[in-house]
């Protein structure tokens, strides 16, 4: 079933989102377990029925401590970088570092998000991305359902331009990198991200009103 078939609803787009944003999450033994919980796959089931481009089921390492090795050798330590950074600046070439950071913080700033992680990791992170994207989200679909439609269409047009700035720009190049990383699930998950963000970049071209554009099934809740 392709993207193009049928509508996923804002509510649906947010738990997508906080999904993805699990998928990368610092390993930890909860961590692992979730990962390969049915729980896990049967949602990795579902958004794989509605997107192009990924595998039926997520691979996940058996083993903890196999896991964790490969998640670091894939995203945390190399010379003179990781294979796959999650950071933005890193494959943004064009515009300065410091630049990078301050827009996102602005947006993050603008729209009254407090991040959950608690790391040291940079504004450009993408684990801080995907989090701001699913508040933009939430906030969207609070200000529709109370009927402050001019409102929620500035957010969207908001969360459309962030997507496009700050997450399609460099995903598909983090994707390459990802082709031979240690962890398998590295580049799937990679996959997922750019696909959701692109549905929200384009949502706004010719449907301006439209953050919809997966499919009927409903996106079952992430647990935290």
């Amino acid at each position: 079933m392709g993207s193009s078939v049928g509508a996923l609803r804002s509510r649906d787009m947010s738990a997508a989102f906080a999904y993805v944003h699990s998928l990368f999450r610092v390993p930890s033994p909860d961590q692992h377990a979730w990962l390969l919980s049915s729980e896990c796959q049967e949602m990795w089931g579902v958004l794989s029925a509605c997107l192009d481009g990924l595998p039926t089921r997520l691979d996940v390492p058996a083993d903890y401590n196999d896991f964790t090795e490969r998640y670091i050798a894939t995203f945390d330590v190399g010379t003179p970088a990781p294979p796959v950074p999650l950071i933005e600046s890193h494959y943004n070439k064009r515009d300065p570092i410091p630049r990078i950071l301050h827009e996102n913080i602005l947006f993050y700033r603008q729209f009254g998000l407090q991040l959950r992680d608690t790391s040291l990791e940079s504004a450009d992170h993408l684990r801080h991305q995907l989090e701001f994207v699913q508040h933009l989200l939430d906030y969207q679909l609070r200000l529709a359902t109370s009927g402050q439609t001019a409102e929620a269409e500035q957010v969207t047009q908001a969360l459309a331009d962030y997507v496009r700035r700050h997450l399609v720009s460099w995903l598909p190049e983090a994707i390459i990198c990802a082709e031979e990383a240690p962890l398998l699930l590295a580049k799937s998950a990679l996959v997922l991200a750019r696909s959701l963000a692109q549905l929200i970049a384009e949502s706004t071209e010719d449907r301006p009103h439209d953050m919809n554009s997966v499919c009927l099934k409903e996106v079952p809740s992430c647990s935290d």
